[in-house]
């Protein structure tokens, strides 16, 4: 298994992982969940509903990580600088945000990582080409799957949070208070009603809303339509989420892997198209389908949340402003690749558009979540937006990478 430049990233990745884990147990002993909780109560001092309300929290908050979930939860991360100490802050965005995001990087970096060394022993052409046509034939069922189930979720929570936020309950008096506006994202319910619940999740699955003790406003709650939702939310689609990684690292395994010594399928195809004219660059460029899908998905990443946004805070500002310095860095592979052809020299098309179009890939899919993550709250958006367009995004972002690489040349 001769694959450097991978093995460099999943070391990378790894030490990346330690070194957010570490920073996390230092910053550890640096809060407290009592005074943290006494914070959330103190953006009213006045309203008893509130104080009440986190004292029926407080039973479930065990441990500083549950906090931490918490606070993700309810809060936009202007309203967590707002409210929380530093140390609160820094914690509930390492462990409840990166640590999971750089964990599933990883997780999947270690499944290819075995996988090239499994592949790496297989002498048989047929047993090779049959785990491949796996990995294909896995990653696009599980693919369509989750997609699926995506499609209901968004359905269901846009429902949920729409009743939620006319219905004028209890619960969303309090996240008025603590997020200073009048709109809130499903999952700030869900996490609402999942801290006040002694079950949490497996109460609200099994139970839905009727057994909070919450007041929900005039209008019925529908119970069967909440309990769809959080079945799909956490069980069904981390599950297909999971299916679609493992057939995904089988797929990018079998694509990467140098057996019996020799170059990979994915270094000899990186190798395959040479351009040395401006012509022929021009030609290339038009008729690449894929690069101008992911072109427009980028751009209306950086339009839409980047720009397109309230300017409350000095955090949504400074948003706009990184994303307008992200705008020209991210066409650096054409601008280095236009530089060759004016001092005439030939270069590899395939591996500049395929390090293009992996740029605008991963930061669609950083940008979509750092935005609807962290900002969800600030940005004032329904549900449906906020999951729609960057598991739109996203998607397409991906489905572009793995079109070019298909794509004969």
């Amino acid at each position: 298994m001769k694959n450097k430049i991978f093995t460099s990233l999943f070391i990378s990745t790894a030490a990346f992982f330690l070194i957010l884990l570490i920073v996390s147990l230092v910053i550890l002993p640096s809060f407290n969940v009592n005074n943290e909780l006494n914070r959330i109560s103190a953006v009213d001092s006045s309203d008893q509903g509130l104080k009440d309300y986190l004292n029926g929290v407080r039973p479930q908050i065990k441990n500083k990580l549950d906090l931490a979930y918490m606070i993700m939860g309810l809060e936009g991360l202007a309203t967590m600088l707002k409210i929380h100490s530093f140390g609160a802050v820094t914690f509930t965005i390492l462990v409840a945000f990166f640590l999971p995001l750089v964990g599933t990087m990883l997780g999947m970096s270690f499944l290819v990582f075995i996988f090239l060394f499994v592949i790496s022993r297989i002498k048989r052409e047929y047993k090779f080409n049959t785990i491949r046509l796996v990995g294909k034939i896995g990653l696009l069922v599980s693919s369509i799957l989750f997609l699926i189930m995506g499609i209901c979720g968004i359905v269901l929570f846009s429902d949920i949070e729409t009743f939620l936020n006319k219905n004028n309950g209890e619960v969303s008096n309090y996240l008025n208070k603590i997020n200073n506006n009048d709109s809130h994202n499903a999952f700030a319910f869900i996490t609402a009603y999942k801290y006040f619940t002694n079950g949490k999740l497996q109460t609200l699955i099994n139970n839905g809303l009727s057994q909070t003790g919450l007041y929900f406003g005039d209008l019925p709650i529908n119970n069967i339509e909440f309990k769809a939702a959080i079945s799909i939310g956490t069980i069904m689609m981390p599950l297909f989420g999971i299916f679609t990684i493992f057939f995904a690292s089988i797929w990018i395994a079998t694509f990467i892997s140098n057996r019996n010594n020799q170059n990979s399928k994915f270094s000899y195809w990186l190798k395959n198209v040479r351009i040395d004219s401006k012509k022929e660059f021009r030609r290339s460029l038009l008729t690449n389908v894929w690069f101008w899908i992911s072109l427009i998905t980028f751009t209306i990443t950086i339009i839409f949340p980047g720009f397109i946004h309230p300017y409350k805070t000095l955090a949504q500002t400074l948003l706009t402003v990184i994303n307008a310095i992200l705008l020209p860095i991210c066409f650096i592979p054409i601008i280095y690749a236009w530089f060759k052809i004016i001092k005439i020299k030939r270069f590899n098309y395939n591996k500049m558009m395929f390090n293009q179009i992996l740029i605008f890939c991963i930061l669609v899919m950083l940008n979509q979540i750092l935005i609807w993550v962290l900002f969800r709250e600030e940005m004032g958006m329904p549900v449906w937006i906020g999951i729609t367009w960057p598991f739109v995004a996203i998607i397409l972002s991906i489905v572009c990478l793995f079109g070019f690489v298909h794509q004969k040349h």
